[in-house]
């Protein structure tokens, strides 16, 4: 059997891939290809939740002490590559040791039941952008003789955003809960796909660039069921497609998202609120009406950016004729700085430029919503901003 160990890089796609074979799980596995659902835990006997519940019960509060692992990807996986304490912001419930145990045994026994249940499998396709990390050390064994286990045939598959790319994206990611702009750090490459190999020495390793004009179809699920996929006879365009959450938003409502959560969640950062989400949902819907062009770094971040990464940039090309479309390597400098060292920007237009002519059309769109005018706190909010000075945010 061939398992294909979908790595990220995160911001490539990859949610839309997930969202996409979850909700064909069945379909694929008529051609032979595993993709587990509904990896999910039991009931979790936490002490610290366990008395929380309690507690609010006292009050006719229901708190569910029930963790689970998302049913779209497989990154509980990810308690093969490093030690819960350092797992991302999004596994923060599961850094708990035993939490991350159970929820990797119950892991290992689902694939298990899912893999007997398809006839004649030939592909299991595990998937999670939290495993595009370096592995450690003392974690190399044991998830090398676990994916091992699995099959025959082994591919690591990356694709790889470059940095200047990666990074406003995660700046637009990082707004919409935060009130921070994202710090100004290299992009790792190296780093993680040469532990990779190290912890695979015998598998293939396939960096693919996340350039949408150069993918099959110019479509994430197209690329990957062609590139990893072929020898199963999965027809793409036979898949149910779901919808893409991650839409990007224009630098202007960017900022107005930013603002909104300094005035009304200013201990909260870092955290999505209730009423987040509703919040960047209008303003995708400003920015539809207004007829925004998507963000763009200013070309002095941009370069900052390229020079901070350019040994891996390097690296890669040497080592795996890998090169972005969007880099002149003629142009890439040795940083100035320290890799190491990373600039956290105090204002969002040191790194994007702003149109106020966009915000003003976008505030106008957002007072005309119910959402806005019901709220007397929300209309002043409104009316602060609109006396801003675009170098001001």
């Amino acid at each position: 059997m061939h398992t294909i160990l979908h790595i990220g890089m995160p911001k490539t796609g990859t949610t839309t891939l997930q969202r996409t074979f979850s909700a064909n799980s069945e379909s694929l596995a008529r051609y032979g290809i595993c993709y587990p659902t509904q990896l999910t835990s039991s009931s979790i006997n936490h002490r610290i939740l366990a008395y929380c519940a309690k507690s609010l019960a006292r009050y006719g509060i229901c708190y569910p002490t029930q963790l689970t692992s998302s049913s779209i990807n497989h990154r509980i996986l990810a308690y093969c590559a490093m030690d819960p304490s350092s797992y991302p912001r999004h596994m923060r419930a599961f850094r708990d040791v035993e939490v991350s145990e159970r929820l990797f045994t119950e892991f290992k026994e689902r694939i298990a039941s899912q893999l007997q249940a398809i006839d004649g499998v030939s592909a299991l396709v595990l998937s999670a952008e939290s495993l595009y990390t370096l592995i450690r050390k003392h974690k190399q064994q044991c998830y090398s003789s676990y994916i091992n286990s699995l099959g025959d045939r082994l591919s690591v598959s990356a694709y790889l955003r470059s940095p200047a790319k990666f990074y406003l994206s995660l700046c637009q990611q990082k707004l919409k809960a935060s009130q921070k702009i994202s710090s100004i750090a290299p992009a790792r490459y190296r780093q993680v796909i040469q532990s990779y190999q190290d912890t695979f020495p015998a598998a293939e390793i396939s960096l693919v660039p996340f350039e949408r004009q150069s993918l099959a179809g110019q479509d994430i699920v197209i690329d990957f069921c062609q590139r990893f996929l072929s020898d199963t006879r999965l027809e793409p365009s036979s898949l149910v497609r779901a919808g893409d959450s991650n839409v990007s938003l224009s630098a202007e409502s960017m900022a107005l998202s930013m603002l909104y959560r300094r005035v009304f969640w200013p201990d909260h950062d870092d955290i999505h609120m209730p009423g987040s989400k509703q919040i960047i949902n209008l303003l995708r819907r400003a920015d539809q009406r207004v007829g925004v062009s998507r963000p763009s770094l200013r070309e002095e971040v941009r370069q900052e950016i390229e020079d901070l990464a350019s040994k891996d940039l390097l690296w890669l090309r040497r080592k795996h004729g890998f090169v972005f479309e969007d880099i002149d390597y003629s142009q890439l400098r040795r940083p100035v700085v320290s890799p190491s060292v990373r600039r956290r920007p105090s204002l969002l237009s040191e790194v994007v430029d702003l149109d106020r002519s966009k915000i003003l059309d976008i505030i106008d769109v957002l007072a005309a919503t119910r959402f806005f005018r019901k709220s007397t706190a929300r209309v002043d909010w409104l009316k602060m901003v609109r006396s801003l000075n675009v170098a001001s945010i």
